[in-house]
């Protein structure tokens, strides 16, 4: 994969939260509304 290629993707996934790269040089992956999820189980273990 070329550098061109790989730099739309990157993008993409950037632009849709799936990774995160605040840190220069380094690509993360982020679990998008994960805490959401979280919030949501917990409220229903709550019930």
């Amino acid at each position: 994969m070329n550098s061109g290629l790989f730099s739309v993707y990157r993008e993409r996934l950037l632009r849709k939260g799936v990774i995160d790269t605040s840190d220069y040089g380094y690509i993360s992956i982020a679990l998008p509304r994960f805490a959401e999820f979280i919030n949501d189980r917990r409220n229903i273990d709550m019930m």
